[in-house]
């Protein structure tokens, strides 16, 4: 074999026609998107295509360097039978496709991995003996594949430039069937180090929130001792702070935290928590100030050995700001003064900063956006597809961003590069396997162009469950090499000249938080001033706050909590928090209320009597309340005095005696309302009360003396009537009665 002398990237027809028919690896071998290892089929048939499954495990040294004398290169593979019968004598042989010399055509080659087929030259064994395998029924065997790299001729594998190799692998059977293929990826570079490439490194320290609207208002009340097995030693942040510790002493990187988050492990660490897993629960002391404190100590003293890590502040709780600017609903940006105290413990003292948002899903809206400028945010992470409308270059990413509201940069992810690097540290991903194929994706900026500036920001899964072997290996592999050096999001952001790469749109509207959350948190926006008022008392002319404060000032902090980045991934939280937060606003509304009379009747016996109203109060603290009295749907004649403010003592009842004007007589309905001085209307709702007035009020008086007067003036007019009758009849004269004569 004459590979040595191969000058050219493209394979000549003649080379490939003498590489054996093992190394064809078609589409059906390599699919679209893997990474490490071929797919299983779904019922491989033994000894044939797929029996297999190959896994690149680690590659050593990850970037070669070009020398004359041949550089030893160590793969290490895992080899999966998934049949049920051994297989003997498996063969494991390599192969080199064409070198790839920019990110567009590596992520070309990675999505398309047929196309890395093209010039496919052998690559030996350094010893030249073959690499071989026996494996039991559905067992794994470990195999590590030497080979030598160089410019020399004779090096089993060329390095012909500086370029990103594309590595193929293919196990055959004794009769040379493939059972199994990989492929993995292996930048080179020469003696001569390229400019390097500047990278940041987003490391998520979050987690959902463990604390409700506690009914005591303390904030040692949790939810569930779920932190502390996140803390102790295994755990999900035991392992991502042990993943700081590995690599900060050589990479410098940007954590970003949620201070609710701190806030919760510094009182945990107290010992002084508790926990209550409902609001009918019994409340029992928590289990993890150990594991608390011990993290705590840990986090301190990186960030003390380490000052150029960086710690970049979430909003408390980690909102999801995108879902709430949709829904019309605020957020706070910092935490309350009490919080951010503990939170300054919790760092023992470390600077922070606050100027840099990281939103889920790494998208945000223009109105969005403009909300953030105005709370102090002048970096935000965002996604490549978001941004549009510039030919410039991609290779820095950091870019110019003005929108209404906002004048600052985004620091913008490459998809490919963040899937990478989710398959890399996720302990559900690839692992060690991605590593190559990652190192190799930023790795690529170099090659292309060696001498020019390049910055990449990577950002790890939100809810990282870290594999703290092969997120130490990725970080060091694209951050800390003779071609890479790393630097924290906001140091970048003053080095670094950005470049133009257009201007934020969306693609794809992104994920909502549940229902019940945008649901409770426009309630309580709405309701939390009528609250507010129901629980001010005034007294001789003093009002006090005091209840008001301890009731209503963990409302916000709770509701924000529900509306956490966090519950887009584990919603039933969420959902379950927001509904005590409901629940609790509408124990308070209900919790005042007008007591309905045994007969709902009353007679009133006079134009002006007062209507004896009894209100209870069931809550714990006094309260403000005011008295509505009106007919039914505004019927005429009957009115009140103005409502005056009633002070109701904490569980207690009292008689208020509102002064009724009638103007009829009858039934009227009447409609009872309690409210709290701002309007809200309180307890719940009764049917109207039945005012029966038998007294004759003005209008009615008013009447009968209209109607008697009429009555007196028809007598009147009857009387003259007939006087005038009488006059106009005169009796005619009668003639007298002739004489009779006498005869």
């Amino acid at each position: 074999m004459r590979a040595a002398r191969r000058p050219r990237l493209q394979g000549p027809r003649r080379l490939r026609a003498a590489i054996p028919a093992q190394f064809n690896l078609g589409s059906a071998a390599l699919p679209s998107g893997a990474v490490g290892s071929a797919p299983a089929a779904a019922a491989a048939p033994p000894a044939g295509r797929g029996s297999v499954a190959v896994t690149v495990t680690d590659v050593r040294p990850l970037t070669p360097v070009r020398t004359n004398a041949p550089t030893p290169v160590t793969f290490t593979l895992t080899l999966h039978n998934k049949t049920d019968q051994p297989l003997t004598d498996v063969t494991l042989m390599a192969a080199r496709g064409d070198p790839i010399g920019s990110p567009a055509r590596l992520q070309d080659v990675m999505a398309h991995p047929a196309r890395a087929q093209a010039g496919l030259l052998p690559v030996p064994t350094a010893s030249g003996r073959p690499v071989t395998a026996t494996l039991g029924p559905g067992r794994d065997a470990q195999v590590v594949f030497r080979t030598a790299a160089g410019i020399a001729k004779g090096a089993p594998l060329c390095e012909c430039a500086d370029a990103i190799y594309p590595i193929l692998f293919t196990a055959t059977s004794a009769s040379a069937t493939t059972l199994g293929t990989a492929r993995t990826y292996l930048p080179v570079f020469g003696l001569t180090a390229p400019a390097k490439v500047r990278v940041s490194w987003l490391w998520p320290l979050l987690d959902r929130p463990h604390r409700a609207l506690s009914s005591s208002g303390g904030d040692n009340v949790f939810t569930d001792d779920v932190l502390a097995a996140e803390l102790a030693p295994g755990g999900r942040l035991d392992r991502a702070l042990r993943v700081v510790e590995n690599v900060s002493r050589t990479v410098a990187m940007t954590l970003v935290v949620d201070p609710d988050l701190l806030d919760e492990v510094q009182v945990m660490s107290t010992g002084r928590y508790l926990v209550r897993a409902s609001p009918t629960a019994k409340a029992v002391p928590g289990t993890g100030a150990l594991e608390a404190a011990s993290w705590l100590d840990r986090l301190r003293a990186v960030l003390s050995d380490h000052p150029d890590v960086e710690v970049a502040l979430t909003a408390p709780g980690d909102p999801d700001v995108e879902s709430l600017t949709r829904n019309n609903l605020q957020w706070t940006a910092t935490p309350t003064p009490t919080v951010d105290q503990r939170v300054e413990t919790a760092l023992g003292g470390f600077p922070t900063r606050s100027d840099i948002t990281w939103p889920a899903g790494a998208t945000l809206s223009r109105e969005t956006l403009g909300i953030l400028g105005s709370t102090g945010t002048s970096t935000v992470v965002l996604r490549a597809g978001d941004l549009r409308g510039s030919a410039a270059t991609t290779d820095v990413a950091l870019s110019p961003l003005r929108t209404r509201g906002f004048s600052g940069l985004a620091a913008v992810v490459d998809p490919l590069t963040q899937s990478l690097a989710a398959k890399a540290l996720q302990r559900t991903g690839l692992g060690m396997a991605a590593v190559p194929s990652l190192a190799a994706r930023v790795a690529a900026h170099a090659v292309e162009a060696p001498g020019a500036t390049h910055y990449v920001v990577i950002a790890a899964p939100r809810f990282l469950d870290p594999d703290v072997q092969a997120a130490t290996r990725a970080i060091q592999a694209t951050a800390h090499s003779f071609w890479s050096t790393a630097l924290p999001l906001g140091t970048a952001t003053s080095s670094i000249a950005p470049t133009n790469r257009g201007t934020l749109h969306q693609l794809h509207p992104p994920a909502e938080l549940p229902g019940i959350v945008l649901r409770t948190a426009a309630l309580v926006d709405e309701r939390l001033p009528d609250l507010e008022a129901l629980f001010e008392i005034e007294r001789n002319g003093t009002v006090s706050s005091a209840a008001a404060t301890r009731l209503l000032g963990p409302v916000p902090p709770a509701v924000q909590r529900t509306e956490s980045s966090s519950w887009r991934y584990v919603a039933g939280h969420g959902i379950g928090a927001a509904q005590e937060i409901s629940d609790q606003v509408e124990r308070w509304i209900r919790g005042v209320r007008v007591v309905r009379p045994a007969t709902g009747t009353y007679t009133l016996t006079s134009t002006s009597a007062p209507l004896p109203v009894t209100i209870a109060n069931t809550l714990g603290v006094p309260v403000s309340v005011e008295l509505d009295v009106h007919t039914e749907d505004g019927l005429p004649g009957l009115s009140t005095d103005p409502p005056r403010t009633i002070v109701v003592g904490a569980r207690s009842t009292v008689q208020v005696k509102v002064t009724m004007h009638l103007e009829r007589t009858g039934r009227l309905p009447v409609e009872v309302v309690l409210r709290t001085p701002t309007g809200m209307v309180l307890g719940s709702s009764l049917p109207p009360l039945t005012i029966h007035g038998t007294a004759i009020g003005t209008i009615g008086a008013v009447i009968t003396d209209v109607a008697a007067g009429i009555l007196l003036l028809a007598l009147v007019l009857r009387v003259v009537r007939r006087v005038r009758a009488r006059r106009r009849t005169v009796p005619e004269p009668v003639a007298p009665p002739a004489p009779v004569g006498i005869s």
